[in-house]
This record gives C-alpha cells, structure tokens and sequence, in this order.
C-alpha cells in the first residue's frame, strides 16, 4: 500500500507541476520546469529524436557558472522503447488502436487475446534479433523486464518452442505483474475519501518541493 500511495503520489506530483506551468508557455519550457521543480539527478529515456531537442534546451539554459547542474542521462542497453503489438517497428502508445498496447487495467482475458494475436515474424525460433525478427523480439524484451531475466535466459528457456507456447508464458507472465494493480483499482474504486486523501497530500507536498526548488533558482538567476 505504502508503494501505491507513492506513486499516486508522484503521480499528483507530476500532474500539478506541470499544471503550475500552465499553457501559456510551450513544451519545452514546461519539460524544463518539471526538472527544476523535481530537481531530477538522473533520467532514463527511450532514445527518441525529440530528446535530442528537450537535452539541447536544457543546455541552453544552463548557466556558465554551472548553477544548473544537468541530470544523468541513461539509455537502457534494451527495453528503452517497448515497441508496438500490431507494429513492431512502431513504438507502443495508448493513442494507437487498443489492441496494439497493454494498459495497466487490462482484463486477463483482454491482455490474453492482444498477446496471442500479437505480430510476430516468420519462422518459429524464439530468437532475439531486432533487425530480422522485430516482432519477437519485442515481446522478449517485455519477457525480460518483467521476470527480471536476461534475454538470453529468456532464449534458453524456450529452446525448440514455438511463438505460440511463448505467447501464452507471456500473456501470463504480464497477467501476474499487473494484478496487484487491478486489484488496488477495484478496491480503490469504493474508497475515494482514502483517494482524496492521498492526492490532497500529494498537491502539498508538491507545493512545498516546488516552492523550495524554485527559490533556489531565483536566487541562483539573481531575481532576488
């Protein structure tokens, strides 16, 4: 519980920073405040080409002097980007259609049917190779991080099966890993004072993270 309520929490976090910033100002300022008020020390990302310009700004503003020490910046050696069901060549989003990603509150029988009928390449090795078989291995990649395994292992384990015994390990694989958070939702889901609770808490423990972080900036640009 103590794990779910932080991360409503960071959540709330999240969500009032980014609406203090308000949208008279553009995205790449609003990334910005969200790293002042959060005072970030390291950042994983997926590689994408946009990141280049969000790192570029970051750059732009920071001082000479180096009053705005930037962030670490990793790139996961695999699993940065999870790439989509329908189109492994595609990076996963909840804007595509439904059946081309899993959403955290997916029914076993939804999250079943989406990774049976997930595209994958020809042949039947449960191989990893992004270039000629990106389908499976993006499904290995999920595999991988959500049994905490090496690909490698994962490979091992699967010798001389085919995609379909694969896909049903999976599909149960990623059953299990988002139970608790189906749980907590229906059980949630009939306590909202427990809810307000939480988020009243998180908007001021926001507030006081914020307010501090952006005082030191203030002071660290000279506007006080």
């Amino acid at each position: 519980e103590e794990d779910f309520n932080n991360f409503l929490y960071e959540m709330n976090l999240i969500i009032n920073v980014n609406s203090a910033a308000g949208s008279i100002i553009d995205y790449e300022v609003r990334e910005l405040n969200t790293w002042f008020y959060t005072n970030y020390k390291v950042i994983i990302y997926g590689g994408d080409e946009n990141f280049k310009d969000y790192l570029l700004t970051v750059n732009r503003v920071q001082q000479p002097d180096g009053n705005f020490i930037e962030p670490e910046f990793q790139l996961p050696e695999y699993g940065a980007k999870i790439m989509s069901l329908t189109d492994p060549k595609k990076k996963m989003s909840k804007s595509d259609e439904p059946k081309s990603c899993i959403f955290l509150f997916d029914e076993p029988e939804v999250i079943t049917k989406k990774i049976m009928s997930a595209e994958t390449d020809s042949g039947k090795d449960v191989i990893y190779n992004i270039t000629k078989k990106p389908g499976i291995s993006n499904l290995l990649v999920i595999y991988s991080l959500l049994e905490a395994m090496s690909i490698k292992e994962v490979e091992i384990d699967f010798k001389g099966k085919g995609y379909g015994e694969f896909k049903k390990s999976l599909a149960n694989v990623i059953i299990n890993y988002l139970e608790p958070f189906r749980r907590k939702k229906k059980e949630f889901e009939t306590r909202d004072s427990y809810i307000k609770e939480i988020l009243d808490k998180g908007k001021e423990r926001a507030r006081i993270i914020a307010e501090t972080t952006m005082k030191e900036v203030r002071e660290k640009m000279g506007l006080v």
